[in-house]
């Protein structure tokens, strides 16, 4: 059978099936959502709110000495990974986890790291954002948006807003004469008020705060949400990531680039420059609106 007879004969099924994509985008949705993440319901003005329980190191994840018995102070509360997602001079879009988060070399940076050194301000604009993420394994103490969610294990990721609120409880500042408190801890550790405003188009979360020290429930309770938690590993797993071959070719697709020097620039532009091992600083997730409206197709 042609193709044009199998297009006439599925005329129904094809319309239905742009409907649903045309739905989906509408909506917000992507077309591969990882069910393992969670994220709030946001409301018509881009707000949200929910108490959730930052989670202890995934047993699964923990390593054993030789005996077998378990080394906690080696496991992982969080792992740290870095995006890149931006627009490129042609109009297409960069979107892909970088390399560079289990140490392996990025043509973003590649591309960053020369024009960074420069210390010129003009070329620092020209260099592409590089986002920081932090996964952890949360209980969700209560989802105002969706209650369903109530008493489940999921995953989040978050930005170093997020972040930096995490590392005040644990690394508070002498001045605050703050005792230490492990935010992570099921006993001793808190519940955390997770509040997002978009102010200015942007999200805003300085209203989120933890709560005072109480534990997640009975031993037992502990026991069954730490069964349920999901390993970390696989976000630093090297099968995760792109090749550089193949994150080079779309990057200079992206940008309209070709190789001059060791450097991707421009078509048609070349610069010289003295090679440094300086990165740009790293950024937060937070701040880009179409950025941010893109991803959620995408469903990273």
């Amino acid at each position: 059978m042609s193709y044009s007879s199998m297009m006439k004969n599925n005329k129904s099924n094809m319309l239905k099936k742009l409907q649903n994509d045309v739905e989906k985008l509408a909506k917000g949705q992507g077309f591969e959502k990882d069910d393992r993440f969670w994220a709030p319901t946001l409301d018509a003005a881009g707000n949200g709110s929910a108490i959730i329980r930052f989670l202890m190191p995934p047993l699964q994840d923990i390593p054993k000495n030789k005996k077998g018995e378990p080394i906690f102070e080696e496991g992982k509360y969080f792992v740290k990974t870095f995006s890149h997602g931006f627009k490129g001079p042609t109009g297409l879009w960069y979107i892909e986890e970088s390399p560079k988060t289990i140490g392996m070399p990025c043509p973003v940076t590649d591309y960053n790291t020369p024009l960074w050194a420069t210390g010129l301000d003009a070329d620092k604009k020209k260099t592409k954002p590089m986002r920081t993420f932090f996964i952890s394994n949360i209980l969700i103490v209560k989802d105002p948006g969706n209650p369903a969610n109530n008493g489940k294990v999921f995953l989040f990721k978050y930005g170093k807003k997020i972040y930096d609120k995490l590392s005040a409880m644990s690394n508070p500042d002498p001045a605050f004469e703050m005792k230490p408190m492990n935010p992570f801890d099921p006993i001793d550790g808190a519940n955390f008020r997770y509040r997002r405003r978009k102010e200015d188009d942007f999200p805003n979360y300085d209203l989120s705060a933890f709560d005072n020290p109480s534990a997640i429930g009975s031993e037992a309770e502990i026991d069954e949400i730490w069964k349920k938690e999901y390993s970390l590993l696989e976000f630093h797993n090297p099968s995760k990531f792109k090749s550089y071959d193949e994150l080079k070719a779309k990057f200079d697709k992206v940008m309209g680039a070709s190789q001059i020097g060791g450097t991707v620039v421009p078509i048609g532009k070349t610069k010289s420059y003295t090679s440094q091992k300086t990165d740009p600083p790293e950024e937060s997730n937070e701040g880009d609106p179409e950025l941010e409206s893109f991803q959620a197709l995408l469903q990273e």
